[in-house]
């Protein structure tokens, strides 16, 4: 984000030379020399969403969705029971173990449905057809637990799915669809970096494919790269780095600048000369050995829908249920319409994007539809909204008399609860400080 900022705020003046780092100084610079005719100083360097990092923020969001509703019972049919083995699967710590985990849930979870389906199908004489399944969800089906799971399942699983394909094949017309579906999710649950950096590459390669369709043409065959030229072994190029990176820093310590930079400099030539001694030597490189364990898929997906069937989370498919986790804990009601109110945020945020024509400033935390808020509650504490407001207020220094009152308001309201401290939060944001004088004072 700090990057992007860069490149659209810094300018040159062409006709007198001087330099800018906020664009509104150009405007102002405009109208006191009238000089009209200004460089980019950035202007010929792209930021492109690195594929391994949108892929795993991607998975971190679905999981951050799915934990309290399901997800964390799922990983604990699998032997993740420990407060440690938990928290590794909901903060997505081993990319590996969680991508197991992902396919073992999402099979377990349709199978289950699809069971249930073909027990209903069987007996009225109806065809197991996939539009005969979307029928029997959408018209039959009562239970808003099983609709709910359904239709996380169908848009962000399949999405997530198809994203982390279409990225590793180079099929950019299935990786951007597959991005703008799932993309809706880091709207709405608080994933505002990555929410702001998703509408900024899509504005991106939109403005390429209308105004340089060369350079489109030659970036969307480049989400992966293969150097082994074999199928199905793509590779990221941000995972590239990471690996290049580590290289790197494993050749020797790194105590400062200079040895780093040298590092970087001569790993790759070095890992060469160290292939080309080997294989003169006849030594095999233990480097290249990759251990890999394969879970017993169909051990754990018996077992998981064992468990699944034993909670009975589905079992009355066909009467109106209250709407809750698998544990019994009550969810939030705007779930049942997660999907169309993920892709209403989107738009709205994408809009507000090119009316202000600021990435960052289309996310107002006031517009926000309601969903999962007990959850958001709990991911900013008390402290960090003080220490926000208090930051606030720090940097209204040119206006004194403004800081002075605002101090002495927040003094006033500091111990009262946080829902209290983020509404005065807000205000302070949008630099409303008449409506904060008349609430608080």
């Amino acid at each position: 984000k700090i990057a992007i900022d860069v490149i659209k705020h810094c300018y040159k003046c062409h006709e007198c030379g001087k330099d800018f780092t906020v664009i509104n100084d150009v405007g102002k610079h405009f109208e006191s020399s009238g000089h009209k005719k200004y460089k980019k100083t950035f202007g010929n360097i792209i930021l492109k969403i690195g594929g391994l990092h949108a892929e795993m923020n991607m998975l971190r969001s679905f999981v951050s969705l799915n934990w309290p509703i399901m997800y964390s019972f799922l990983c604990r049919s699998m032997g993740f029971k420990s407060p440690k083995a938990q928290l590794l699967q909901q903060k997505v710590q081993d990319m590996h173990k969680s991508w197991d985990t992902f396919k073992i849930v999402r099979e377990s979870v349709v199978k289950e449905a699809v069971k249930l389906f073909i027990d209903y199908a069987e007996p009225a004489q109806i065809q197991t057809t996939p539009e005969n399944f979307e029928n029997w969800i959408e018209n039959e089906v009562k239970n808003p637990n099983l609709k709910l799971v359904i239709q996380i399942q169908k848009y962000f699983g399949t999405s997530l799915w198809l994203f982390r394909a279409g990225q590793r094949a180079n099929y950019f017309k299935l990786y951007r669809a597959a991005l703008r579906v799932f993309a809706g999710l880091f709207h709405i649950n608080g994933n505002l970096h990555y929410s702001a950096i998703e509408v900024y590459d899509d504005y991106l390669m939109t403005s390429l494919e209308e105004k340089n369709e060369e350079l489109f043409d030659h970036l969307q065959t480049r989400l992966c790269t293969n150097i082994k030229q074999k199928p199905f072994c793509a590779q990221s190029h941000d995972a590239r780095h990471e690996e290049s990176n580590k290289l790197a820093q494993n050749m020797f310590p790194g105590k400062d600048l200079d040895e780093l930079e040298l590092a970087f400099t001569i790993v790759d030539d070095i890992y060469a000369l160290r292939k080309q001694v080997f294989d003169e030597k006849g030594i095999n490189d233990r480097s290249d050995e990759v251990s890999v364990v394969i879970p017993e898929y169909r051990k754990m997906v018996f077992k998981m829908r064992c468990d699944l069937r034993d909670s009975k989370y589905f079992g009355k498919a066909y009467e109106q249920e209250e709407l809750r986790s698998i544990d019994g804990q009550a969810l939030h009601p705007n779930l049942v319409d997660i999907f169309e109110i993920s892709r209403q945020r989107r738009e709205a945020d994408v809009l507000n994007a090119y009316r202000y024509n600021d990435f960052l400033q289309a996310y107002n935390p006031r517009s926000r539809i309601a969903i999962l808020a007990d959850d958001k509650e709990c991911q900013v504490s008390e402290k960090e909204v003080k220490d926000e407001i208090m930051i606030l207020i720090h940097i209204l220094s040119e206006d004194l008399e403004t800081q002075s009152v605002m101090q002495e308001i927040f003094e006033n309201v500091r111990s009262r609860d946080i829902y209290v401290l983020k509404n005065f939060l807000d205000l302070l944001v949008e630099k409303d400080y008449q409506t904060i004088y008349e609430i608080y004072k």
